[in-house]
């Protein structure tokens, strides 16, 4: 007969669903109405908000979805091996690229791309290298390493403005 393989649902959702990003985010419920006309709750983000006027930072899992300021939409899914991902992708992703000098790899985030005088040029950027190590650091130890090379999800999306 003719084998099949089987088909899995995504966890996190179909293309064309909207997803809606959690941060670490303080509120400020007494600020009410305010000289710019603000009615309501302040919401600080912990990535752009310096000071929270005195209000605790609360964990991004306990942010509800009125007080997120980013949504996605889910373009397409898909599933590949870790070690698929391109340079492209892994920059995508985040992750702090390698370089590799005279004395070693080194370690180094796009904002930060001089290394001892240096300007490190793209196309010697690892980004890979970059998120193998992250990999390792978060599933290595779950069985899921990057020489294991698991099956991912690849979720392509697009942020929504408002």
């Amino acid at each position: 007969g003719i084998f099949t393989p089987p088909t899995y649902k995504c966890p996190y959702g179909k293309p064309g669903d909207r997803l809606w990003v959690k941060e670490t985010w303080a509120i400020d419920e007494c600020n009410g109405d305010d000289v710019y006309g603000h009615t309501g709750p302040v919401i600080y983000y912990r990535a752009t908000d310096h000071d929270t006027c005195g209000n605790p930072w609360r964990a991004s899992r306990f942010m509800p979805r009125w007080a997120s300021r980013i949504t996605m939409e889910i373009l397409s899914i898909r599933v590949e091996r870790v070690q698929e991902i391109s340079q492209e992708e892994a920059k995508a992703e985040g992750v702090m690229f390698w370089w590799q000098c005279k004395d070693g790899m080194r370690r180094l985030s796009d904002k930060h791309t001089e290394f001892r005088g240096c300007n490190v040029p793209e196309d010697k950027r690892n980004y890979i290298k970059g998120l193998h190590l992250l990999w390792d650091s978060i599933y290595a130890k779950k069985g899921y390493g990057w020489e294991a090379n698991p099956f991912v999800w690849v979720i392509e999306f697009k942020r929504l403005e408002y």
